[in-house]
């Protein structure tokens, strides 16, 4: 019991100067001396309580059986502990010294497999950590897998679309434009058209030039905007009849008469399997579209490069349009013009169709007109003076997605500026 012997020789060290003070008083000293002792005596020989050998401490026992020392208080080891029995009994402090080891051990054993435990846990939760990593990456893998094993699979001959670099693509869709932009510029004569038959068209065109912009009657006469105007209701034509203005949209004019059951095939399969949520449907959608265009295309290699009467539709929908605007005095040249310019777009549908990655023709994200000029993505082509705002965007840009392994669906990009006007 020495954390007991050491808490009454610190209280001692406490009390014994107050009781030097106080010993002067009546009845202080004699109650001193029984809590610790004569420190003199008479003869000048060290006098003590027969309770207060050196080492021992006093102890008292409270009516409801509980022990106490120097006002130190102790366990409960009942009334029979009376006049340092405790103390002075070998086998009890013996007992007492066993238990509190007991309990101590027992409090260490349990501290240890706690640690244990919480060791035990982090490492677990490591474990599973690696485990979802992995899980994810497993994942990745297999969509991967999934986007390319068809192409591995079938082994295309080199002949098939599916085989067509991304330089060779936008070289190609480069040319459209350009022949596009001439087909204006050869066959347009605002300057000589009369203001009132350029307004009587546009009010007549209203509908289309109100998605292009809303300010079409007031640019329709000013130079400025006329030929780029009439450039971008083109452009508007062939997205709708050729290209299709989304994916469930596509005309599939080049797959001749099973174009509209091919048509009404994609839509479906587009809706139902709800791809603008699912990547991996999105995948599947898209390698379907590939397979299938270059099996078609593998089947009859002249497909979508003869005039059939799918595209004589669109041919006779665009002279319509633009006859009260063009040059008539040299409308067969025009309508030859127009004519090759609507096979090349039949053709690049098909050419988009059979790709390893998906390619699209698309409107920038922030819409058809009056919007803040980005530089990074737009290049001005006419209008006005300076400006920081688009008045309206000309023409469509060449956009791909997907088909690389790094390459999500929904992340496109545009693979050219957008030709806008300020």
């Amino acid at each position: 019991m020495g954390c007991l012997e050491t808490v009454a020789s610190a209280v001692k060290s406490i009390l014994r100067p107050i009781s030097n003070k106080l010993s002067h008083k009546r009845g202080v000293k004699r109650k001193l001396n029984r809590l610790f002792g004569s420190s003199t005596s008479t003869s000048g020989s060290a006098r003590r309580s027969p309770l207060q050998e050196p080492g021992m401490v006093r102890v008292r026992t409270r009516n409801n059986g509980t022990t106490y020392t120097d006002g130190i208080e102790l366990e409960d080891i009942g009334t029979s502990t009376r006049h340092g029995a405790y103390r002075n009994d070998p086998y009890r402090r013996h007992q007492s010294h066993r238990n509190i080891q007991r309990q101590m051990s027992y409090i260490q054993e349990r501290l240890k497999e706690a640690r244990e435990d919480l060791q035990r846990l982090r490492s677990d939760e490591q474990h599973y950590e690696a485990q979802l990593e992995k899980s994810h990456q497993d994942i990745e893998e297999l969509r991967a897998q999934l986007i390319n094993s068809a192409a591995k699979t079938t082994k295309l001959p080199d002949r098939s679309l599916m085989h067509r670099s991304r330089n060779d693509i936008l070289d190609r869709w480069q040319g459209f434009t350009y022949d596009v932009r001439n087909l204006v510029m050869n066959h347009f004569r605002f300057d000589d058209t009369e203001q009132n038959k350029l307004r009587d068209w546009a009010k007549k065109q209203g509908p289309d030039l109100q998605e292009i912009t809303p300010s079409y009657m007031e640019m329709i006469t000013k130079v400025d905007y006329n030929s780029h105007l009439a450039e971008a209701i083109i452009w508007n034509t062939l997205l709708r009849l050729v290209f299709g203005q989304s994916g469930s949209e596509s005309p599939v004019r080049w797959a001749g008469k099973f174009g509209p059951s091919l048509s009404k095939l994609n839509g479906e399969f587009y809706r139902d399997l709800d791809l603008a949520r699912s990547e991996d449907n999105m995948a599947i959608w898209h390698r379907w579209r590939t397979l299938t265009t270059n099996i078609m295309s593998l089947a009859n290699p002249q497909l979508g490069s003869v005039t059939s009467p799918r595209t004589d539709e669109v041919v006779k929908a665009l002279d319509h349009m633009l006859a009260p605007i063009y040059d008539q005095s040299s409308q067969a040249a025009f309508r030859r013009a127009l004519q090759r310019i609507v096979h090349e777009a039949v053709r690049l549908d098909q050419l988009f169709w059979g790709q390893d990655a998906f390619y699209f023709l698309s409107w920038p994200h922030a819409g058809r007109h009056d919007f803040p000029l980005d530089e990074d993505t737009m290049k001005v082509v006419g209008g006005g003076e300076d400006s920081p705002k688009v008045k309206f965007v000309v023409q469509p840009a060449l956009c791909q997605v997907g088909g690389d392994r790094d390459k999500e669906y929904r992340d496109w990009c545009a693979l050219e500026k957008f030709p806008v006007c300020v």
